[in-house]
């Protein structure tokens, strides 16, 4: 029994998000503050329209399916919540902007495609459980996200030099 419960304290762990992802978000701004901790309790938050649901949709399974665990949907924000959102404030259709406090992580842009480009960035910064799928108890217990400010102003441009960088 004692070597059971060593071995499911050694596979239930918690990570931290890497922003090193390609393309590189035109400006990473990281800060000192207390970092967002992805857990069970967190929720995900979002407008009530068609295309945004299906943003927070994928989002939510993302993260079971690649880190085991679950997060809910939430008509209005808690103190630990990924906030989906659209704002004028954003230029570009397709631009983003990805603010990560303590309590949120907040990704905004001006369409729902910009909102669903930074999905992907938060996506691809996510640690990833090989065994997530195989065995309930290799589920990671958290993933804590370093505070700071990420956005792309344009994706096309990023693609474009993406391409001719290789």
């Amino acid at each position: 029994m004692t070597i059971l419960m060593a071995v499911a304290a050694l596979t239930a762990t918690a990570q931290e998000a890497n922003y090193n992802v390609v393309p590189l978000p035109q400006n990473i701004t990281l800060n000192k503050a207390k970092a967002f901790v992805l857990n069970p309790q967190t929720v995900i938050v979002t407008e009530d329209n068609e295309a945004m649901q299906r943003n927070a949709e994928f989002l939510k399974d993302f993260i079971k399916q690649t880190t085991g665990l679950q997060v809910a949907d939430a008509a209005t924000k808690g103190s630990n919540s990924i906030v989906l959102k659209l704002s004028k404030k954003i230029s570009a259709d397709e631009g983003y902007s990805i603010k990560v406090t303590a309590n949120k992580v907040l990704i905004e842009g001006k369409t729902p495609a910009g909102v669903f480009y930074g999905i992907q960035t938060l996506r691809k910064s996510l640690p990833v459980n090989k065994h997530c799928g195989k065995h309930a108890h290799h589920a990671m217990t958290s993933i804590t996200l370093p505070a700071g400010v990420i956005k792309v102003i344009a994706v096309e441009c990023l693609m474009l030099h993406d391409t001719f960088s290789l």
